[in-house]
């Protein structure tokens, strides 16, 4: 299972914007899908994880993960809006808050499931946990796609141009 193999391509902005804004709109926009690309990295890296579950590589890549969520909603957050327009700002806002929502709930109930011993897990807790990655991509791409809405709105206000570059997603 692979976010990546999802939805998930960064934006990169090609045209220059004119006006005498503080920050450039191309700079702003590529200021927050950066903080996304990393949360979205950290949130692969705790998936192949769970695939070769080893407990102490998982706490810490588990931790890897959270950290890197409240570090980006922090980042984010200290960014501000742009030209007195949030709207951008909030859609990152909340993409990055359902990722510490599957931190704290989805991926930390994996987790917990995973960490049984070999002798008491059970084809439910087998169950459980595919129900549980299904349910965190299915929550991962509904939440991309309104982040990518809102992102292309953004774009097409202040006239500059989107185009996939995924040199950043490899």
């Amino acid at each position: 299972m692979s976010i990546r193999n999802l939805i998930f391509v960064s934006f990169s902005i090609i045209l220059q914007s004119c006006g005498g804004e503080k920050i450039k709109p191309e700079a702003y926009n590529d200021a927050l899908v950066t903080e996304q690309i990393n949360v979205v990295k950290a949130s692969e890296e705790l998936q192949a994880g769970f695939d070769t579950y080893i407990k102490e590589d998982m706490e810490t890549l588990f931790q890897r993960y959270i950290n890197q969520v409240d570090a980006s909603l922090k980042k984010v957050n200290e960014l501000g809006d742009y030209n007195n327009d949030d709207t951008f700002q909030n859609a990152t806002i909340e993409l990055l808050e359902m990722y510490k929502t599957l931190g704290k709930k989805e991926y930390l109930q994996a987790k917990e499931i995973l960490s049984k011993p070999d002798s008491i897990y059970s084809k439910n807790d087998e169950a459980r946990v595919e129900l549980l990655f299904k349910q965190i991509d299915r929550t991962i791409q509904k939440a991309t796609t309104a982040y990518q809405k809102e992102q292309e709105k953004f774009a097409s206000k202040n006239k500059i141009q989107l185009i996939p570059d995924t040199t950043l997603t490899k």
